[in-house]
Formats: C-alpha cells, structure tokens, sequence
C-alpha cells in the first residue's frame, strides 16, 4: 500500500475553489443548452398525478368511526396502504386490524405527528408543479425503457421514515417530510447533520425518487456487487439514468453535492483516483475495508475535510459517462446488463491524470 497522494500537495484555495466553481457552473449550464442532442419526447404521454395519502389519512376520525373509514382508506389505496402500514411505519401486517388500526389512530392522534401533517400541508398545499416535473422525467423514461410501466406515484409523511420507496416499476410514494427544508425544527437533532439535512428540500424531490425507481427496477444485492468497482460502477449507472431522465438538473441534485462540492472533486480528480489505485481498493473485496467510503458522511474517509462524502460514487459516475461516450450506442438496458464493473473501467478507459 503506498502513501496517500492528498497528503503530498496543496489543497485548493478559496479564490481558486471560487474560479473552479464558476467555471462548473458555465460547463453545466452550457450543457443544458445543447438540447438538440437530447431525444424528443414530447409526442410521448406520460401524465403523472400525486395521490395525497397523508391528507386522507389525517383526514379520518378518531372516534368510533376510525375502523369503518380505515377500512375504506385501505380498498382506496390497495397497493400503497399495506406498505405503507407493514414496511415503513412497522405497524404490522395490514389484515391484523386489531393491531394497526390502534397504530394508525395514535399516529394521526400524535402532538408532533399532527404539527408535522399541518407544516407539511402549509409548505405542500398542491403538487402540480412536481406532477409537471415528474410527467416530464418519464417521458424520458419511456423513451429509454419502453417497456416500463407509468407508476403510481402517492405522497405521506412517516417520522422521517424512507424519501421514497418503491414496488417494481409500478409504484413509488415519495415521503414529504423528508422534504421541509434544511431549518425545519424538527431536523435540528443530531439525528440530522447538516451535510444531510441540507438536501432536506423540494428540489431534491424529483432526482431522489426517480433513482430509488430505477434501483428498484435493477436490484443489486451484496452478491452482484463483490468489490467497491462494482459498487461505484452500479451507482454511477444510477446516476447516468438521471442524466438521461433529468437533463436540465444540475449534476449537484443528482448526486447531491454542493457546487464547490463539484469543484473539488473536478479539481482532484486525479488524485483521488491515484488514492483508490494505492490504497488498493478499487478490487478489494473485503467489504469492511470499503463500505465507509461509500456510506454517507460530511467527508471521504481518508480524504481532506473539503472532500465531500462518497467520493468514490461520483468517480463511478465519471467512469460511466466516460464509457458511454465511447459506446454511444449503447441503450441502458445494456449498460445496465454490463456487471462486471472492472470490465467496464476497462472498456471506458477511464484514467484520469
């Protein structure tokens, strides 16, 4: 194992980190402008429309009335309901009523429950303009992957349980919650840093669900994914996808770094390459060994304090797109059936210098 190339030169300064930051900006809104290389997808019909489950479960009485109208709750929202109940509030299985119908009620009942219905519906009292946005994204998702089919999309608040979750291709609900903005007092516990709870707005809505859509369309388990190549080629696959589905976002949505986040790893691409080559990780398969580089924290592990977290992830990303620039005729579907990230590291080229 060889030194850390980090700790052998000087890091980025403020005015120089500034002038990066600027020219990404000028790259990425250079690169929304070529829309004429993008595919046209407005013959395509893909309307999207927002079920409001948090309203019409808040909307329930606590009475004598409660099981009768839970009851109806559960037939209007057949497929979101007993998901909703059994996997992300952990409430039981949906048919035994005796134990989470009494779930539900203390829920809906709950002080801090019913404060964070009520901010929620204050800051998303109507949805159309993320139905716009996501009619929009798949268009782009049928022109790709014709054969998926248009999920139902429906809306809740959990406590801060998942931002999305999704069935197949078939149904996403999207956690509102997890989406009041970074100064939302409830976020300010340490359950929250700051690193996270900055990306706790709208604007992320979009571009973290539609990557929990397509992971749930092509699954990875431990098995697909032996060594960190592998992890960081799927996840730059994923973040490809929102390249194609999203091409007016900023890369900083997708991937959820701020711009001088973007910056710094632009600027030390090459360095942070020559770091996964000497400390022997790009093969390692020992997951202890690499999972702490692809976990969420305020930084990379072993890397500066200016690093952002998951650094590597965003080298995926890079070796993707590098490897589709060369196979332009590539669909993703094929993209997606290369596993073997190594081979795809070789096919793409990809050494920065």
């Amino acid at each position: 194992m060889h030194p850390n190339p980090f700790l052998s030169r000087s890091y980025t300064s403020h005015r120089a980190a500034f002038c990066l930051f600027i020219a990404l900006l000028t790259t990425l809104s250079a690169c929304r402008q070529e829309g004429s290389s993008r595919p046209d997808v407005s013959g395509i019909d893909a309307p999207i429309q927002i079920r409001r489950f948090e309203r019409d479960l808040f909307a329930l009485s606590t009475d004598a009335r409660f099981g009768a109208q839970a009851t109806a709750l559960q037939r209007q929202y057949p497929d979101f309901y007993g998901l909703f109940v059994s996997q992300i509030m952990g409430f039981g299985e949906p048919y035994d009523t005796a134990r989470t119908y009494p779930a539900l009620r203390d829920f809906i009942q709950n002080p801090d429950m019913r404060f964070l219905y009520d901010t929620c519906m204050q800051q998303y009292p109507d949805l159309s303009g993320l139905e716009a946005d996501f009619s929009q994204a798949f268009r782009y998702v049928k022109h790709y992957l014709p054969a998926t089919s248009l999920p139902q999309v429906v809306s809740h608040i959990s406590a801060f349980g998942p931002a999305a979750v999704t069935i197949d291709d078939e149904l996403i609900g999207i956690n509102l919650d997890m989406y009041m903005g970074s100064h939302f007092p409830l976020y300010q516990t340490p359950d929250f840093p700051a690193y996270l709870t900055r990306r706790f707005q709208r604007e992320y809505i979009v571009p973290n669900t539609l990557k929990a859509y397509i992971k749930g369309i092509y699954t990875a388990t431990e098995q697909d994914l032996p060594r960190l190549i592998d992890h960081i080629a799927y996840e730059g696959k994923l973040l490809y996808f929102l390249d194609q589905v999203l091409p007016d976002t900023p890369d900083s949505l997708k991937i959820g770094y701020g711009g001088q986040d973007l910056a710094w790893c632009a600027k030390n691409e090459a360095e942070i390459w020559a770091f996964l080559i000497d400390q022997e990780l790009l093969f390692n398969t020992q997951s202890k060994n690499f999972y702490k580089y692809l976990d969420e924290a305020p930084h990379t592990s072993g890397m500066p304090a200016e690093s952002p977290g998951r650094v590597p992830i965003w080298v995926g990303w890079q070796m993707v797109r590098r490897y589709m620039q060369s196979h332009p005729n590539t669909t993703f579907e094929q993209l997606m059936a290369l596993k073997d990230g190594q081979a795809l590291l070789k096919a793409a080229k990809y050494k920065p210098k």
